[in-house]
């Protein structure tokens, strides 16, 4: 991934995504065949195989697709092609509803045991409860933290 007139690249390795930006102006176009070390931080030299050799600053390895993405877009000022988010208020409240749907679902499956199932709603009645103004951030890293998938099986 790049763009005209950003110094920042993303290139796709065997370890993930990595994060670069270019010493030189020379760009890298999506398609490009890239060669080096791509996936170490620090100071790499990248073949564009076929075309030229170029300087690079490894900044971030090991990035999964959407980090990578946001983190290109934010860098390169085109954070205005970045999906908006919802507010925090409506995030809590998105949050509840897909949690508590989940909980239920896994409550008449009953596929989850009690003691586990009682502390996934503890987690939840904590998180709900810190979704309040001023706390929206810790709410909503509380959800995320809740471990509990998808019923196997289970129709609506």
């Amino acid at each position: 991934m790049s763009a005209p007139e950003c110094r920042f690249f993303i290139v796709k390795t065997t370890h993930g995504s990595s994060l670069a930006h270019m010493h030189n102006y020379y760009g890298v176009t999506v398609g490009d065949e890239v060669r080096g070390l791509l996936y170490y931080y620090g100071s790499a030299g990248i073949d564009i195989f076929g075309k030229t050799t170029l300087r690079a600053t490894v900044e971030d390895g090991g990035l999964d697709d959407s980090d990578a993405s946001h983190t290109f877009l934010r860098l390169c000022d085109l954070s205005s092609k970045l999906p908006s988010r919802p507010p925090p208020a409506a995030a809590c409240t998105a949050w509840r509803d897909h949690i508590s749907e989940l909980i239920d679902q896994h409550r008449i499956a009953k596929d989850i045991d009690d003691e586990a199932l009682t502390a996934i709603v503890m987690q939840f009645i904590s998180a709900r409860d810190a979704c309040t103004p001023g706390r929206y951030e810790i709410g909503l890293q509380m959800y995320e933290a809740i471990s509990i998938g998808r019923v196997r099986g289970f129709l609506k």
